[in-house]
């Protein structure tokens, strides 16, 4: 009798463990993750919408290796609706995703001779049940001349080579990141 009712105390947390374990991230269709030139995949796993659950951000090819995406699996929305967020990502590139006092960063680094560098950081937002982009850093090199362009995207202030400027922009957040790309870009030029 004492068995018996130690396997159904067993089954029993073995259940609640489940009801509170993050489900398995799967890839979007036809991608797989990409893998730096040390074999290390290109990936943040912290948790980003502090629910306690692990959250990633992950880049990923699709097999030819011509189509780059970043993948962050949210696990408040992964879990509860199975969303996930994605938007391109130049391939060809050094890439460098951290987690730092609550900012997701994500950069590309681009050299041959431009040496071209692009971050995005984004911050969790429950009101948003989303990631925020809360600032934008791009700096490359043409000839001999470093350009450097700073949006804090909060405040609206920019920085472009040094000149100052403050452009009033919509709230953007993983889910419409991709439109603004051409936009954030071109602040202050």
């Amino acid at each position: 009798m004492k068995k018996i009712r130690n396997i159904l105390v067993l089954m029993l947390l073995i259940g609640t463990f489940q009801a509170v374990s993050q489900k398995s991230y799967i890839l979007p269709e036809g991608f797989s993750t990409f893998k730096s030139s040390g074999g290390d995949e290109v990936r943040c796993d912290n948790d980003f919408d502090n629910d306690g659950i692990k959250d990633v951000a992950i880049y990923c090819t699709n097999k030819d290796e011509s189509e780059g995406r970043v993948v962050v699996f949210l696990s408040t929305r992964y879990n509860r609706d199975n969303i996930y967020f994605w938007f391109p990502w130049p391939t060809d590139l050094s890439y460098d995703f951290k987690f730092e006092n609550g900012v997701l960063s994500l950069s590309n680094f681009m050299g041959f001779g431009s040496n071209a560098t692009t971050t995005f950081f984004l911050k969790y937002y429950s009101n948003l049940e989303n990631m925020r982009l809360i600032k934008y850093e791009t700096e490359y090199t043409q000839g001999m001349e470093l350009h450097t362009q700073t949006v804090n995207l909060l405040t609206g202030e920019y920085q472009v080579d040094g000149r100052k400027g403050k452009k009033n922009l919509d709230i953007i957040t993983l889910t419409n990141i991709d439109s603004y790309f051409d936009i954030l870009s071109s602040i202050g030029y």
